[in-house]
């Protein structure tokens, strides 16, 4: 980074008349400038946390999802003098409350000076069987001997227990997409991203929706995109998703407007194939590819909202053949003119970041099939230009209540659930919707039912 101090130590530079130090720099497409360097005396007692750490395997997970976190973070002693009872501690704390809801250790004893230790798992795993919210975790190292430096103690990650949301992050910081390196010159720049997302209990539950972010949209209007989900096997254990090893499960379409930002959110329905009439049921311990499909015929390049706001490097590697062999993965991407062809990498762009495409799931509590006439769903005023009015006359209680609101292009404007519903009146601001039809869906245990409305300004 710039401006970024970095210290390296040298060992066995005490004491010598004249010291000759080398930077090498091995790449082909960045490059790097070095400033100011000082030679220092190295301090007695510095222990550290380095910068590979594992996080949770999703920065959004929803609640119920058991997946095991798993934890392992390098650490260094930086210092000139060896360490005693060196320990390094992990705790993770919910932010609303404060209070902790899993604590490790994994003790190391004695450290010698300048010793990097690498790959060193917890035995201690941690279930995440707790409320929906925000939750901060943090490796801690600590010593004996009073530590020189303790900002670099410390490593810290965070992750959302949410409703219904599977997420490698928490929202864009950048755009990307492939150099143009990546196609032959007359080959067409179809590609695809999204995300790897393992799902330990699937049963009960269904995709309600796939959410993304589009990072050039005024440059392609009209351009489709194929929302695709794969259930993938990767029987070869090449952690590549073959052709042969990925099934198509859900495929929606979108056509991009032109007026979306790299920061909008985009939710759309997405059905289950090859029967569209229902919805994706999700299975129990299955990888599921969520993934936006580019697929064109020249060289007008799409781009994806991403994020690289967390590391996933150290996660991969834990979870993976060389140490738990449970493997747990981030982005995943697929270049090539001919996307039915090509492996889908799971390396992405690399571990250090992901796209913004989540999938979205909600407990089969809904029946895919009319509901009954004697269930009143009335929507005034229409046309409305300001506040939609729903009024719900049910001809019996129903436990849940399911309402969703989209676009003509699929998008899902807006969801929510209800409960102990027999008659209700409920309200949805439509001020920022542009001007168009709707569709509002209300699902049941015993049914559904589809009103349209007008929106006007």
């Amino acid at each position: 980074h710039i401006n970024e101090l970095v210290r390296v130590p040298l060992p066995g530079a005490a004491g010598a008349s004249d010291l000759r130090i080398k930077f090498r720099y091995e790449g082909n497409y960045y490059y790097w400038m070095i400033d100011d360097v000082h030679i220092v005396e190295q301090e007695a007692n510095n222990m550290q946390v380095n910068d590979f750490y594992a996080i949770p395997q999703n920065a959004q997970f929803p609640q119920g999802e058991l997946d095991p976190i798993y934890f392992l973070a390098d650490i260094e002693n930086v210092g000139a003098a060896d360490q005693t009872n060196v320990n390094l501690h992990v705790s993770i704390v919910n932010d609303d409350t404060g209070m902790e809801v899993f604590s490790a250790d994994n003790f190391y004893g004695d450290v010698a000076a300048n010793q990097l230790i690498e790959n060193i798992p917890f035995d201690d795993v941690f279930i995440p069987d707790v409320d929906k919210g925000s939750y901060t975790g943090t490796y801690t190292i600590s010593a004996d001997a009073p530590d020189f430096d303790e900002s670099n103690n410390t490593q810290t990650f965070r992750f959302v227990v949410s409703d219904s949301t599977y997420a490698k992050e928490t929202g864009a910081t950048r755009i990307v997409f492939p150099a143009a390196g990546n196609w032959d010159a007359d080959e067409a720049h179809s590609w695809a991203y999204g995300n790897c997302f393992y799902v330990t209990d699937g049963d009960g539950k269904f995709m309600s929706s796939m959410s993304f972010g589009i990072g050039n949209a005024a440059n392609i209007p009209d351009r489709d995109l194929l929302l695709t989900v794969y259930k993938w096997e990767d029987l070869n254990g090449n952690e590549e998703a073959d052709p042969d090893e990925r099934t198509r499960v859900a495929l929606g379409l979108y056509t991009i407007q032109g007026d979306e930002n790299p920061e909008d959110l985009i939710t759309v329905y997405v059905p289950g194939f090859p029967d569209d009439e229902m919805p994706l049921m999700l299975e129990n311990d299955t990888y599921y590819l969520v993934m936006v499909e580019y697929i064109t015929e020249d060289q007008v390049d799409f781009a994806l909202s991403a994020s690289e706001e967390y590391n996933y490097s150290a996660t991969v590697f834990l979870t993976g053949p060389d140490i738990l062999n449970q493997p747990r993965y981030a982005g995943v991407l697929g270049i090539n003119d001919d996307l039915s062809v090509e492996p889908y990498s799971t390396i992405g762009f690399g571990y250090d970041i992901v796209p913004v495409v989540r999938m979205n799931v909600s407990p089969v509590t809904f029946v895919n099939e009319p509901l009954s006439d004697a269930n009143k769903v009335t929507l005034f005023p229409n046309p409305v230009s300001d506040q939609l009015t729903v009024s719900l006359d049910m001809e019996e209680l129903f436990d849940k209540v399911y309402v969703r609101i989209m676009d003509n292009q699929g998008r899902i404007l807006t969801e929510a659930t209800y409960d102990n519903v027999l008659q209700s009146t409920l309200q949805y601001d439509v001020r920022d919707y542009p001007a168009g039809t709707y569709n509002l869906t209300v699902f049941t245990n015993k049914g559904y039912t589809t009103r349209q409305f007008v929106v006007t300004h």
